[in-house]
């Protein structure tokens, strides 16, 4: 888990569902939303801000339960509160913070 105070944010990483194996877990399909995700939520009334599936269709262990790291770095020639992850598969991946919507994870911010 990690807060950010200046955007009173809370983010959590959420574990895989169990069993497994998805196709034992869901045999009817569906995404199992939030398996394996970065959770934004508001402190205060408990309200989702954004969500961000890591694994989709999480079958592989891949959790998103790792330290998270908030930073402001420089991207693409803009200052950015962002959301650092060292992932098991032992790459890492930058999110921007406030909304995870307009920058797509991308290995290793620079």
């Amino acid at each position: 888990m990690a807060f950010d105070p200046e955007l009173d944010r809370l983010y959590m990483g959420v574990g895989n569902g169990t069993p497994w194996n998805r196709e034992i877990r869901s045999p009817g399909g569906g995404d199992n939303l939030y398996l394996a995700s970065i959770v934004a939520i508001d402190p205060d009334d408990g309200a989702m801000a954004w969500h961000y599936q890591t694994a989709p269709g999480e079958t592989w262990d891949r959790t998103a339960t790792q330290h998270m790291i908030l930073a402001d770095i420089e991207i693409d020639g803009a200052l950015r509160k962002v959301i650092m992850r060292a992932r098991r598969t032992a790459s890492s991946m930058c999110w921007t913070a406030p909304t995870a919507r307009s920058s797509r994870p991308r290995p290793a911010c620079r």
